[in-house]
């Protein structure tokens, strides 16, 4: 392996050095001296002509005649002289498009999310962010097991969670969400909502068996309990979408990230219940391979997820301020009556 490296070294330094004495080649046959290429190039006239014979002497062919007054091509010379050019400008177009995509956010871009973020949320963004972007094509899949991102499978991943595991990738803090509890309009009209925690207990729980979510046992902030609530779970789901769904069928009461249903809140399909107890918080990570030369749509997509994350979180958070305030997204518990 070692000797490989070394191998693939020598020939990458070949190749660097062979594409310099081209294009010092292609500049002196332009110019016939190489004089005006050493001070364009801010080098010694010797450096200029010892490029051009190393490059005679790989190739085997005289490629410039030269006399006291002038340099002119060989036949050879200008034969090599067309094929130069044309790598040198493949070259530089290579070079461009990669500047270009350090500057101008195009192409798709692949991201991965975890089972406890939710697409309703990612899916809104990426309709914000295209159009800001409109070159950019947005592709979200789910994950169980985090994506290597390495291996170029994604772009960015977003994962919701407590805290992280330390790991080479670059990890963006975009915000932080509470955990609430909802349900729908139509379940919460067939059933009496609960005043407490403990009134959760005849409850139809709607459980997401989902790492970073709250599955059997819930915990609350704002309770004088130090354990759990446990939950036994009438419907239990492996994805926070699915966990959605389920509260907007009408199945039962859910614990979720608030970012998740802020859409449902603000439509209505989905309503707070005991608002004053929210079930700690979460943060929303993005992960992406390296800090150098980021790709222009990686970065920009960052850059409006974190505010995206701050507008969407503080819209939620403005619809309960405090114990006994109801505002749109919650129902008091004594307004609604038992079927």
């Amino acid at each position: 392996m070692a000797r490989h490296s070394l191998h693939t070294s020598a020939e990458e330094t070949n190749i660097m050095d062979t594409l310099r004495s081209m294009r010092i080649f292609t500049l002196v046959a332009q110019a016939g001296s190489f004089s005006a290429v050493a001070r364009s190039l801010n080098l010694t006239t010797g450096a200029v002509s010892r490029a051009v014979s190393e490059l005679e002497e790989r190739l085997k062919v005289r490629l410039l005649h030269r006399t006291s007054r002038r340099v002119t091509l060989t036949e050879q010379g200008k034969i090599y002289s067309r094929s130069a050019l044309r790598i040198l400008a493949d070259v530089a177009d290579a070079e461009g498009e990669a500047r270009s995509a350090h500057e101008t956010p195009e192409g798709v871009l692949r991201v991965a999310l975890n089972e406890a973020v939710g697409q309703e949320w990612v899916m809104l963004a990426a309709g914000e962010y295209r159009k800001l972007y409109p070159n950019v094509a947005v592709q979200l899949k789910s994950f169980v097991q985090p994506p290597d991102l390495f291996s170029g499978i994604a772009d960015v991943a977003l994962i919701s969670a407590s805290s992280l595991a330390d790991s080479d990738l670059v990890c963006r803090v975009l915000g932080t969400t509470r955990n609430i509890l909802c349900a729908s309009p139509a379940y919460l009209r067939e059933h009496r909502a609960p005043r407490e925690l403990r009134g959760l207990k005849s409850h139809a729980g709607l459980v997401a068996d989902v790492p970073g979510l709250p599955s059997y046992d819930w915990f609350f902030d704002r309770t004088q309990d130090d354990g759990a609530l446990p939950m036994s779970g009438k419907l239990i789901v492996t994805s926070v979408d699915s966990l959605i769904c389920a509260m907007r069928q009408g199945m039962g009461i859910g614990m979720v990230p608030a970012i998740a249903v802020a859409g449902g809140l603000r439509d209505g399909s989905l309503l707070r219940v005991l608002p004053a107890h929210t079930g700690g918080s979460m943060n929303i990570y993005a992960l992406y391979p390296s800090r150098r030369f980021v790709d222009a749509k990686i970065r920009t997509w960052i850059e409006f997820l974190q505010q995206f994350v701050a507008r969407l979180t503080a819209a939620t958070n403005d619809l309960h301020d405090g114990i006994g305030e109801c505002a749109a997204g919650e129902v008091p518990s004594d307004s609604l009556n038992a079927a």
